[in-house]
């Protein structure tokens, strides 16, 4: 071991002399750099060595000049070399434009001739959206009016509800109420009349079926060129959501979302931070509001003869492709007077909550944890992500109560909750509760209801 390690050592120090005596090597043939300098000098003096004769140069630049080429002579390259560099960048950047210049009926045919199956077609077919934008907008006037995504002959609760909220806004600034129905089937316009309205309108069209957002923003640019409106009313929807912020930015006016209830003319109540804090704004000049449903109990209407307003829609930016539903017997779940609903504690088993929900002839929700799990379509989902629901009695089985829940079901009527743990947040918002096992309880309460033949009333 002893003479393996002098070895290793005397191999070391032999390597450190070889590099140090190298580098000392490499030294003095780099110090004479400057010595070449001379060398520019001796290719000046060497200009009378010419690569070509004047004729043969003459007639090499008349050719470059012809052809649009780039010419650099020797003696350029050699006295300033940088300029050449930029020269020779913006002449070849010059070259695409004599080109494009040459040939100008080339690109033409190519701009028509597109398929209409190309999904590049739709750069040519974005005029029609950006001219509506640069139209001037409808100007304001002493009216309110309340925009509807309807679908079908009946005008759903959500849509009620925003008939009696643009109703008291109506009164309160002692303005005309003008009701329109935008959608592929207006037939539920004949029931869309209130007390006080002074018109029914309707906007019918295919697309308005396909719930693309600048459809309906068009629509209602064209209802606004019917009606002189100061403010525009419609649901917090999905539509809603989509075309009401678009059209606050067209009129270049303020809006005011997802309000609980009406103060005055320009002064309402909305919800923040998940429902933990109400807040009352108030608006100026003309507004723009949409309607959270739960905060307004649906309007009494009457039969009404709507007034076709004609539309054209626009090509538009988007398109729909699908729609993927969850069909179901049991009521929708933003419209059903009771909801059963069913959170983390179900651990993927939600048939107690289904046999509950049968025997009420109620809907069925639940939390995003389940949703998130995969163990019940998205589409059952209550919060603030979710759907926001109102029912007149709300069963919450093992749910625990997130914020994020309640911000959906705290404007329920009755709130019963089922859970194992008593301090779970979801007993500080209900009616009432029942520290048990949803396992047990829910199947003895659908018996109970059958039994007895107890039936929800709305």
């Amino acid at each position: 071991m002893n003479i393996g390690l002098v070895i290793g050592i005397v191999a070391v120090v032999l390597v450190l002399g070889f590099v140090l005596t190298r580098k000392e090597q490499d030294e003095p043939s780099a110090a004479p750099t400057p010595e070449p300098q001379p060398e520019p000098a001796a290719t000046q003096s060497e200009k009378p060595t010419l690569v070509m004769s004047p004729d043969e140069a003459q007639q090499a630049a008349n050719e470059s000049m012809a052809s649009t080429e780039p010419t650099v002579t020797p003696e350029e390259q050699t006295e300033t070399p940088a300029p050449s560099e930029a020269e020779a960048e913006v002449e070849t950047a010059a070259e695409p434009d004599a080109e494009a210049t040459a040939e100008p009926a080339a690109e033409e045919p190519q701009s028509v001739a597109v398929d209409a199956e190309d999904p590049s077609e739709a750069e040519t077919q974005l005029a029609p959206v950006e001219g509506l934008n640069t139209l001037d907008n409808p100007e304001g006037g002493n009216a309110v009016l309340c925009l509807l995504d309807v679908n079908g002959p009946d005008l759903s609760v959500p849509n009620r509800s925003t008939l009696s909220a643009a109703q008291q806004i109506a009164q309160a600034r002692s303005a005309e109420l003008h009701v329109c129905c935008l959608g592929a089937d207006t037939s539920s316009a004949s029931q869309a009349a209130v007390e006080g309205v002074s018109a029914v309108h309707s906007i019918t069209h295919a697309h308005l079926g396909d719930g693309v957002a600048e459809s309906f923003f068009a629509a209602a640019m064209t209802a606004l060129g019917s009606v002189a409106a100061d403010v525009i009313v419609g649901p917090s929807s999905s539509a809603g959501k989509g075309y009401l912020p678009r059209l606050a930015e067209q009129l270049g006016c303020g809006m005011v979302t997802e309000i609980l209830s009406v103060e005055s003319g320009d002064t309402f109540t909305r919800a923040l931070w998940a429902g933990s804090v109400i807040a009352t704004v108030q608006g100026t000049g003309r507004l723009v509001v949409s309607v959270r449903a739960t905060g307004f109990e649906p309007a009494v209407t009457q039969a009404a003869e709507p007034q076709e307003i004609p539309f054209e829609a626009p090509v538009t930016k988007t398109r729909f492709v699908g729609r993927e539903t969850t069909e179901s017997a049991r009521p929708d779940l933003s419209e059903a007077s009771v909801v059963v609903s069913g959170g983390r504690g179900t651990k993927g088993d939600f048939a107690p909550i289904e046999q509950l929900a049968d025997a009420l002839g109620a809907a069925m929700g639940a939390s995003r944890a389940a949703c998130d799990a995969g163990w019940v379509p998205n589409d059952l989902q209550v919060g603030q992500t979710g759907k926001v629901v109102a029912p007149s009695l709300y069963i919450a089985a093992g749910l625990s109560g997130a914020i994020q829940h309640i911000a959906g079901m705290k404007g329920s009527k009755t709130i019963v909750a089922i859970n194992k743990d008593e301090e779970a947040p979801i007993f500080g918002v209900a009616d009432y509760g029942l520290v048990a096992d949803l396992f047990e309880v829910c199947p003895e309460l659908a018996d109970k209801v059958g039994e007895q033949g107890l039936k929800p009333t709305a």
